[in-house]
């Protein structure tokens, strides 16, 4: 639930937000999917 809150938080602030702090962002997305997977 987290991790899709701060997946629209970022969709919706990515057109203010630079190239590598996107990638930094996903990154951080991809983690935290990986984290509820295992729960899963």
């Amino acid at each position: 639930m987290i991790a899709l809150l701060a997946f629209f938080l970022i969709l919706f602030a990515s057109p203010f937000k630079s190239k590598s702090r996107l990638e930094a962002g996903n990154a951080v997305l991809g983690g935290q999917l990986i984290i509820l997977r295992r729960k899963v």
